[in-house]
């Protein structure tokens, strides 16, 4: 039985959304949704590397090395998972932090790594001998064969099934929360995205638990510094690690959009702010909001948005998607109950009741309509 969202003022009355239906849109959102930072071709994630070896392993039956005799002289032959993902195993393990937390599928790579004996040994070659005397190219197709016996039990499929509940349901309550600032809060709306990262000589010293420090000091300040965020009405965040950016966070900020134009000195000013005072100056940012990074992009998502531009909101939502990706569920955290994601509370009453009604509330359009109009604009 699929479990269903009920009674949510984004899919009206007696409507209901599986969490199934929920992620197979996300997953398609994903698909088309805008690059949010100003390089379009980022370096590998070994994280995400690592999850996407996993992910062969369980999904497919394919065997890194094939071996067999010639002449009376054992040889082999790398398969295409082999010459991808057997140079990349050390650099898997070398990523590891011992004190932080990992989703399901990291986990399960460096529990098979210390089960065959990959670690804390490293084979650079597929011919090298370990101590017991196996070729590393042996040892690789054991790692597979670890990985894909425990990633196909029950017990890790009922965790995966676990993450993609979550992930979709934060993907629903976000999707909500943003219908609810147009619906009950103000009808224009001035929307930030900003890049909140650090200096890249921090890579490798910063740990995600540093990270978080300077977000939670963001974010506090955020409710208190009424000069700049004067009329800020909610935020989402999400924490993200890459070997390109280190630790660094996607950040929408969503404000009253009367007073505002476009939003593009404001995200600059908002960034210089996380350099100043939330890194003490060891920090660094990207502006989503920049017009020179604007007209590269097939759609907008960000600027003011009216309550009525059904376009706009649609790519709203595809932009919010990226928060939700895949990769993201890898990221490490310093500790099982820290969090990677954050948002503001469901405004589920209007705060301000004057002015004209609206003519077409969001909040009673039906969730899964508005997912495919949002996948066909």
């Amino acid at each position: 039985m699929h479990s269903h969202v009920q009674n949510s003022p984004i899919f009206g009355t007696g409507s209901a959304v599986s969490h199934d239906d929920a992620h197979a849109i996300l997953m398609r959102l994903l698909d088309r949704a805008p690059k949010l930072s100003g390089i379009e071709n980022p370096s590998p994630i070994v994280l995400q590397a690592l999850v996407r070896f996993v992910d062969l392993c369980i999904t497919t039956d394919e065997i890194g090395y094939k071996f067999f005799e010639r002449k009376g002289v054992r040889r082999f032959v790398a398969g295409n998972i082999a010459k991808i993902y057997f140079p990349k195993i050390n650099s898997f393990l070398i990523s590891k932090e011992e004190d932080a937390f990992y989703c399901s599928r990291v986990q399960l790579f460096y529990a098979a790594a210390e089960s065959v004996g990959w670690a804390p040994y490293s084979f650079n070659f597929a011919t090298e001998v370990d101590g017991q005397g196996r070729l590393g190219a042996e040892v690789f197709n054991e790692l597979i064969l670890e990985i894909r016996s425990k990633g196909r039990d029950g017990v890790f499929s009922k965790s995966e099934r676990r993450n993609r509940k979550r992930m979709s349901l934060q993907f629903i309550r976000t999707v909500e929360m943003v219908n609810s600032l147009f619906d009950n809060v103000r009808s224009r709306i001035l929307v930030v995205r900003l890049d909140l990262k650090f200096k890249k000589s921090l890579n490798g010293f910063l740990t995600s638990g540093d990270a978080r420090k300077a977000i939670k000091r963001f974010i506090r300040n955020a409710r208190g510094k009424t000069t700049l965020f004067r009329y800020l009405l909610a935020y989402v965040w999400r924490h993200e690690l890459s070997e390109r950016d280190g630790h660094h966070f996607h950040v929408f900020l969503f404000f009253d959009g009367n007073f505002y134009r476009d939003g593009s000195h404001l995200s600059e000013l908002i960034g210089k702010y996380w350099v100043d005072s939330c890194t003490d100056g060891q920090g660094t940012y990207f502006s989503c909001n920049r017009p020179s990074y604007l007209k590269a992009l097939p759609y907008n998502a960000v600027g003011v948005i009216d309550y009525d531009d059904f376009r706009i909101r649609c790519n709203l939502v595809r932009a919010i998607s990226y928060l939700f990706k895949c990769e993201q569920e890898i990221i490490l955290k310093p500790s099982k109950r820290s969090h990677r994601f954050g948002r503001s509370p469901l405004q589920l009453k209007r705060v301000n009741k004057s002015g004209r009604p609206r003519i077409s509330n969001a909040s009673q359009w039906d969730y899964l309509s508005y997912m495919e109009v949002a996948l066909q604009s």
